[in-house]
Parts: C-alpha cells; structure tokens; sequence
C-alpha cells in the first residue's frame, strides 16, 4: 500500500500537513481509514437529505438532523458523535467548507416548542462548534471563517425587544446588571435600581453603576 497517497488524502481532510503523519504506519492508517470510511458511508445518506452539500459529509453516530432540507453544507462537513441540529429557520443553516460540529452539541432556535421558527445560523470556511455547546438561533447568528469553539459554548440569539448594544465591543469589565452599548462598550443603564449610571459628563446619573 502507498502509505503516502493515505496520508496525503488524510491530511487534505483535516486541513493539515502530511507530514505531520509521518509516524503513521499500516495499522494506524488502516483503523483511520476503516473509521473515516463508516463516517462517509453515515454521511452519504444524511448528504441526500440535505438542501445542499458541495462536498463529502462525515457523520459519527447518533446524530440527529431534523428539517435537512434547511441545512446547506460546503465541503467537507464533519458532524460528530451525538450532535443535534434543527435545520427548521427563516434563513436556514449554512455551513462553509471544511466546518465541524462537536459531540453532543445542539443548534437548534430557543422559541421552537413555541412554533416561531429560528432566523438562522452561518459558518464561515473551517469554523467549528465545540462538544456540549448550545446555539441558540431564534436571532440570527453568524460565525465568521476559523472560528474555533472550545467545549460548552453557549451562543443565544433570543428575540426579545431591544434598543441599545447591538454589535457593542465591551473591552474592560463592567458592573453586574448593567446595560452597555457602543465601540467600546459604555455603560448605558443599569437593571438595578439601588445603582447609578455614569453620566456622559463622566459624573453620575441615577440608575446605574460607575465603570470600575
């Protein structure tokens, strides 16, 4: 067997160097392949299911896809062990090239069990969602390219009504309960009564708390 040409496959599928798997031999290699090939198969059946999928889709078991035809995928889209997604979402759920989803994470819009379908989630090209972690898409969530979540990550997008903090930056901490907003954050209010609010003259103004 020409363990190179393995190799070469193998690390095209991770996005990493060949040679990082230099040390690989035969049994190692054949075990990887074996696996690889059982995620393939899983995923070709998931594949016809789907809106869209521009590449192979590598599925471990007991995922659940709910509402695929919603789900649209680029290459590569690796789907671990446990994982659960409801596709169901006004914009649907699209995945770039190369993205994975981790074991036992949930993508699912928070609201469902009420009828209101999700406004959606995008992944950008070789971004991940890390075990155990919750997105929550009753807003919509997008995830930029090589974005990579480390375990339990919640993300929630809820769809209460709001007038201040969209797209805030908050660069230093800030008060319990307090509202921020801006680039950087400042603190705008606070949701507790017994506080105080910085003024924009850089003094105080009830309801709020100062920046530490």
């Amino acid at each position: 067997m020409d363990y190179r040409r393995v190799r070469e496959f193998v690390a095209r599928r991770k996005g990493s160097d060949p040679a990082a798997l230099a040390e690989w031999r035969g049994p190692e290699l054949a075990s990887l392949g074996w696996l690889l090939s059982l995620r393939v198969l899983r995923g070709s059946f998931l594949r016809l299911r789907l809106g869209h999928a521009a590449g192979l889709v590598f599925c471990e078991r007991h995922v659940r896809v709910l509402h695929a035809h919603h789900v649209r995928a680029g290459r590569d889209l690796n789907l671990e062990e446990g994982c659960q997604i409801m596709g169901l979402s006004k914009r649907g759920i699209v995945f770039g090239d190369r993205c994975a989803v981790g074991r036992y994470a949930h993508i699912a819009p928070t609201g469902i069990l009420g009828g209101i379908p999700g406004e959606g989630l995008r992944l950008g090209d070789n971004a991940n969602i890390g075990p155990y972690s919750f997105i929550g898409y009753s807003g919509y969530i997008e995830i930029g390219a090589r974005v990579l979540m480390g375990p339990r990550v919640n993300l929630l997008a809820e769809n209460h009504n709001i007038d201040v903090a969209a797209g805030a930056v908050v660069t230093r901490d800030v008060p319990p309960y307090s509202v921020v907003g801006g680039v950087p954050a400042r603190v705008l209010r606070t949701r507790d009564p017994g506080e105080a609010v910085p003024s924009a003259s850089g003094g105080e103004a009830a309801a709020s708390a100062p920046l530490s």
